[in-house]
């Protein structure tokens, strides 16, 4: 109730022809986005916890699914995820502290 989507300020004065095929671009994923996000998460404190880039890798593969070719722009945040998490995962393994944290 509290929450209502607006349309940006600049879609107002657009003819429905014009708004129609701004919205028949292609969009990023939000969920790859989170996956990228979560996956550099990993990343960062994989070396000292792995519980952290395990749940990152599985909410990648498990979101790597919803990505689709004709509403969506690239599959590229997924597949970053999946790599950074998977990176996280072998600095567990052999124990690497990064030098940044």
């Amino acid at each position: 109730m509290l929450y209502r989507p607006r349309k940006p300020v600049i879609q107002k004065d657009l003819s429905p022809k014009e708004q129609e095929y701004l919205e028949s671009l292609p969009q990023q994923n939000h969920l790859g986005i989170l996956a990228m996000f979560f996956g550099g998460i990993g990343f960062i404190f994989g070396s000292f916890y792995i519980s952290i880039p395990i749940a990152a890798l599985v909410y990648s593969i498990i979101t790597v699914r919803t990505f689709d070719r004709k509403k969506h722009d690239n599959p590229w945040p997924f597949f970053i995820g999946l790599v950074l998490s998977t990176i996280g995962i072998v600095l567990h393994i052999f124990q690497y502290t990064q030098p940044f944290i």
